[in-house]
């Protein structure tokens, strides 16, 4: 049997730290900064999408949530791999975690697309879509 002595076991150590390295996907945090409260009630509620089939199948890869504060409110999700995405979110005032509507299906809350997309109804992904690469801050103002 064959013993490794400390320089043999160091170079093995870096080696399988160097693949495992090369391997990793870029990650970094996403700050989402939120504005134009109405009101304070509740909380804002926010999902991101990693492509456009998850944005129009409403399957979040990542979802958050923040109260807000004199009229701001921010949601950080970490963690986040490098690449495009859009967000969906909601002033969901009254705590049904839904976007209330009217009989017309007009929202009754308040709500927001990265980008600030959608100013004629829902946004669409290319309208709302953005680049995370590393750390990114974005803003959205809720209408």
């Amino acid at each position: 049997m064959k013993h490794l002595n400390n320089t043999n076991i160091f170079t093995t150590i870096a080696a399988v730290g160097f693949f495992a390295a090369s391997l990793t996907v870029n990650a970094g945090t996403l700050k989402v900064v939120v504005d134009g409260y109405d009101s304070t009630e509740g909380s804002t509620l926010l999902n991101i999408f990693s492509s456009q089939a998850t944005y129009e199948a409403n399957q979040a890869a990542a979802s958050g949530m923040a109260s807000s504060s004199e009229g701001r409110a921010t949601i950080t999700l970490n963690g986040l791999p490098d690449g495009l995405y859009a967000i969906k979110l909601f002033h969901d005032e009254n705590g049904n975690e839904k976007l209330d509507t009217n009989m017309l299906g007009i929202p009754k809350e308040q709500y927001g697309f990265s980008n600030n997309g959608g100013h004629f109804g829902p946004a669409s992904f290319s309208d709302a879509k953005f680049e995370i690469k590393g750390d990114t801050q974005i803003g959205i103002t809720l209408r």
